[in-house]
């Protein structure tokens, strides 16, 4: 299918170029910028990679930006069919998910047994914490970009490339919890063990060796609902929440009723699971697909991803690629693999938000002054490493005297941010009480938890931001640079002809 060629935009990229859906796809669809139109305009780009990544990590986006002008780079707009009511059962459907129905119940065994109820209670308050600072910016600056769109206006388009990362590692690694979820609560449906509805194969790697194709399947499903038409998803959606909240659970998982001789509902566990994870995922592909877009506009990753489809208004092939991805992992991967993976991912993002935010109050370029900004980013760093010296001490250390050290550090940082450092923004609507407290809190809680990570997945994670490095090095921030080189030009050209048409004969 072929989508008519047109300009991207009046403020944006001045170039024509036709968008391709599906497999039929041209070079330009994907790196459309002056760095990849020859081997020598490339071998250039390398040679400056050192004052370009300056640039991206030294300019920062401007919310109008943010808003408008990056919806243009999706030539057709996303339609707008949901309302606050739809709105608030898509987030019940992201809720109820592998978190409630199956997480619970593997980490108790694994980790924390009877204790499980105050790691709810120490998750439940962090994640609190984060809704407060992700508020501010959604008020703010309401786009699909989510926390993409927050880091790269606060913090710079590097980090809210390694954000934007992280952020797709996120929704994939869930996306392909809740598809193995899936399969294991419907083979408990069909009084099955998880494991006879996957195919296992002995010569691949322990945890990545019990294919699930029903996992496959689910993710297809979900991901077809969501290209057709956003509405009908929520539809689905609402309906699908209302066969749940008529369930009575009082054990996280439906194995823990077969044990104590109640069958009976177990069943009925199983049937409210197996709906829980239908919703959680096409909620998680929705949103996903919005992200992917977003990050398609800036250029960091190709733009064909950013675009709309006419008929639908629909993010179509970001929602393929996703949905694929989702397919690929949730195919081979355990979920035990997979949750420490998202908790890392989920924990660095909420992390990156709070600091954005914290930014955002006390840094105003052109209006701080350089020692109030010094003082700021004195302070913050304070905050930080403080925040991260004690999860180290907390994941190796043995006795309590360490805390004595990290604890009053983190506590004076932040007295003396609020004390010291005169604050440069104050929130255009209500904003979030109790700065900085509130989300220097949040940069220590959300640390303390990856405190409680394993080291293996670290090591995961690792690799994973390696590859992400690579890529902005050799891909993602030439492409970047050009296309806000190409917008600052084209938005000087447009000055210019007003000014001369303003000009008398």
């Amino acid at each position: 299918m072929v989508v008519s060629g047109s300009e991207q935009g009046s403020s944006t990229m001045g170039v024509r170029r036709r968008f391709r859906l599906g497999c039929f796809c041209r070079k330009e669809d994907f790196f459309p910028e002056e760095s990849f139109q020859s081997w020598k305009n490339y071998v250039k780009a390398l040679g400056e990679t050192r004052m370009r990544l300056k640039d991206r990590m030294l300019t920062r986006s401007k919310e109008e930006e943010e808003v408008n002008e990056m919806r243009q780079r999706s030539q057709h707009e996303m339609k707008k069919s949901l309302n606050w009511w739809d709105l608030i059962w898509f987030g019940f459907g992201a809720v109820f998910g592998a978190g409630i129905f199956v997480l619970t119940g593997l980490e108790a065994r694994r980790d924390a047994g009877p204790a499980i109820i105050i790691s709810f209670l120490v998750s439940g308050f962090s994640a609190m914490l984060c809704v407060f600072c992700y508020t501010e910016f959604a008020v703010d600056i309401p786009v699909a970009g989510g926390s993409f769109a927050y880091i790269r206006v606060e913090l710079g388009d590097f980090l809210a490339f390694i954000a934007a990362g992280n952020i797709l590692f996120e929704y994939i690694v869930g996306g392909a919890s809740v598809a193995r979820t899936w399969t294991s609560y419907f083979a408990t449906l069909c009084n099955h063990n998880p494991d006879d509805f996957r195919i296992y194969v002995p010569a691949l790697p322990e945890n990545y060796n019990h294919l699930d194709p029903l996992a496959v399947f689910i993710a297809i499903a979900i991901g077809i609902t969501a290209t057709i038409s956003t509405k009908g998803s929520s539809r689905f959606n609402f309906m699908a929440t209302i066969s749940y909240t008529v369930i009575d659970i009082s054990a996280p998982y439906s194995m823990a009723f077969q044990a104590v001789g109640m069958n009976w509902v177990k069943y009925l566990v199983a049937i409210g699971a197996v709906v829980a994870m239908s919703t959680n995922l096409l909620a998680s592909i929705i949103g996903q697909s919005r992200y992917f877009t977003h990050i398609g506009r800036t250029h960091m990753a190709p733009p064909w991803l950013a675009t709309i489809n006419e008929k639908t208004g629909t993010p179509m092939n970001a929602t393929i690629v996703m949905t694929s991805a989702n397919c690929i992992v949730g195919f081979f991967t355990d979920l035990g693999v997979l949750s420490n993976l998202l908790f890392i991912s989920t924990l660095l993002i909420f992390s990156l938000v709070a600091i954005s935010l914290l930014v955002r109050r006390y840094y105003v370029q052109g209006e701080t002054s350089d020692s109030d900004r010094n003082k700021f980013i004195g302070f913050l760093v304070l905050i930080i490493g403080s925040s991260v010296s004690t999860s180290i001490y907390w994941a190796v250390g043995d006795s309590w005297i360490g805390y004595t050290i990290t604890v009053p550090i983190w506590l004076l940082a932040t007295l003396g941010l609020k004390v010291i450092v005169k604050e440069a923004r104050k929130p255009k609507l209500g904003g979030v009480p109790l700065v900085p407290w509130l989300p220097s809190t949040t940069i220590a809680m959300n640390m303390f938890l990856l405190g409680s990570l394993d080291g293996a997945s670290f090591m995961r994670f690792a690799i994973w931001s390696g590859v992400l490095l690579v890529y902005y090095l050799f891909v993602g921030l030439h492409a970047s640079f050009d296309s806000a080189k190409e917008v600052s030009r084209g938005k000087e050209e447009s000055e210019l002809r007003n000014v001369e048409a303003s000009r008398p004969n």
